[in-house]
């Protein structure tokens, strides 16, 4: 993963800490409110070439976030970051939300 981001493996490594603890600490049981669902975990430790793990890790570093993960910041900044994890790694096709599909019959709320 380091040789397809250019990024030396201990600054990855921190990184990949980093986005979980901001995981947790935004999104997990003790946050006061939850702007979105948390990331997998089990995403968060895939490093499968293409996974979620290089999915997030791309992110953080195509958005040059390595402060946000290394620092305490605003909430903004760091539901901001994890909504573009998420979508990068729906994008890279990691992440899977559910889909519902309703009968004609089911009313209207």
């Amino acid at each position: 993963v380091a040789a397809r981001l250019g990024v030396g493996a201990g600054e990855l490594a921190r990184m990949a800490a980093g986005l979980e603890r901001l995981n947790e600490k935004v999104l997990g049981r003790s946050a006061s409110s939850r702007p979105m669902v948390r990331l997998p975990a089990r995403l968060l430790r895939d490093a499968s070439a293409g996974g979620g793990l290089e999915a997030a890790l791309r992110c953080c570093v195509e958005r040059q976030a390595q402060s946000v993960l290394s620092e305490e910041r605003d909430v903004a900044s760091e539901t901001e970051l994890l909504a573009a994890v998420g979508e990068a790694m729906t994008a890279a096709g990691a992440l899977r939300w559910p889909r519902l599909a309703l009968d004609e019959s089911v009313p209207a709320a």
